[in-house]
Parts: C-alpha cells; structure tokens; sequence
C-alpha cells in the first residue's frame, strides 16, 4: 500500500512536470497575450489538480507513518478507494 502510494505520488510529480514543460513550450509559441493567457488557465486547473493529489498523498503517507492497528486500516481502504486502478 505504502509502495503504492509512493508510486502514484511519482508519477503525479512526473506528469506535473511534464505540464510544466509542455506548458512553457505552448506559451513560447503562443501568438498573443489573449492566446497565452487561455493557455495558461488551461493549464492551471490540471496543475492545481495535481498539486492537491501531491499533497494529499504526502499528508496520507504521514498518517500512514504514525498509524496504527486499526487506524492503518482505515487508512488502507481510503488508499485504496482513492488511488487509480492502474498507476502507470
């Protein structure tokens, strides 16, 4: 559960990495501050999705850390009930 976690928490870094790149690439392009300015909302929603489920899952990593006996538990079938089918 714990690898799990730790595993999706990586891959949301890496894909808010790649917006941020993908983002600076769009605006570098971008003909016009009206066009730059639709791409950087765009952008901002997905970035601020990703950022809440980082934090999200660091918080739960900790909790997780200072769980114990029954309390893990609950915190492994609210894991389990957030975390994405497939993590990849």
């Amino acid at each position: 559960m714990i690898d799990d976690l730790e595993s999706q928490s990586r891959n949301w870094t890496k894909r808010l990495t790649e917006l941020q790149e993908d983002l600076e690439k769009r605006l570098s392009e971008a003909s016009d501050d009206q066009i730059r300015e639709k791409i950087e909302r765009e952008f901002a929603e997905q970035v601020l999705a990703l950022e809440e489920n980082i934090e999200l899952g660091r918080k739960t990593l900790y909790e997780i850390q200072e769980a114990g006996g029954n309390q893990l538990e609950e915190l492994r079938k609210t894991i389990e009930d957030w975390l994405p089918s497939n993590t990849n």
